[in-house]
């Protein structure tokens, strides 16, 4: 059963362009993702291992007629995990990746957020020396709001004091399926990501994907 469905299209008011946006947690940290490459939101399922699949694919269910790959950040890197989130799966378009149906499994799904283009800073290096680590952009929201149903409610629709991280899920999704050489490169790369931290102290140790 599918327990909510992603709206497809941004909007655009007398502010400008809209940018609609999925808002997530993964490993402590809260991402955005833009939802046109975001079919559906389920629950977490119980999957079908895989015989010699990488070890970063926890198996496959059946969702209706299709066959889900389920994808778990977890297990290529380490992070901490937060045992009061609600875990839930972002079903993802298989048009964007060869036509495979992938599941990547999140902390916790808050909801969708509309930011306005001229309130995200963007990662933006044309030289190309600086590796973005699948990272659009940053910028803030309410989270508190977000999870609010009943806009009357809101205390101050106004008040942005969550950080969000833009994600580049697609490019991410095609170089963890894809890759099949240079492996600590995509660990560093999901690390900076997902866990910067562990690089700035020192703790981070270079490690290969397990296949």
């Amino acid at each position: 059963m599918i327990e909510s469905q992603v709206p497809t299209e941004g909007v655009e008011n007398e502010e400008g362009r809209i940018q609609t946006f999925l808002i997530f947690s993964l490993g402590g940290g809260i991402y955005g993702i833009t939802i046109d490459i975001i079919r559906e939101i389920v629950s977490i399922r119980k999957t079908i291992p895989i015989p010699h699949a990488p070890s970063f694919l926890t198996g496959i269910f059946h969702l209706r007629d299709e066959i889900v790959h389920v994808i778990d950040i977890y297990r290529i890197i380490t992070l901490k995990q937060d045992d009061t989130a609600k875990p839930k799966l972002l079903i993802i378009y298989p048009d964007i990746t060869d036509g495979i149906c992938y599941g990547i499994s999140v902390d916790e799904v808050y909801g969708v957020a509309w930011v306005p283009t001229r309130k995200i800073t963007i990662i933006n290096d044309q030289s190309g020396r600086v590796d973005k680590n699948f990272m659009f952009g940053t910028f803030f929201v309410s989270l508190e709001n977000i999870r609010r149903t009943d806009k009357r409610k809101k205390k101050d629709r106004f008040l942005e004091d969550d950080e969000v991280i833009w994600v580049d899920l697609e490019e991410m999704l095609l170089e963890i399926t894809r890759n099949e050489e240079g492996e600590s490169t995509l660990i560093f790369r999901l690390i900076a990501l997902f866990d910067p931290e562990q690089i700035l102290s020192g703790a981070y140790v270079p490690q290969q994907i397990q296949r």
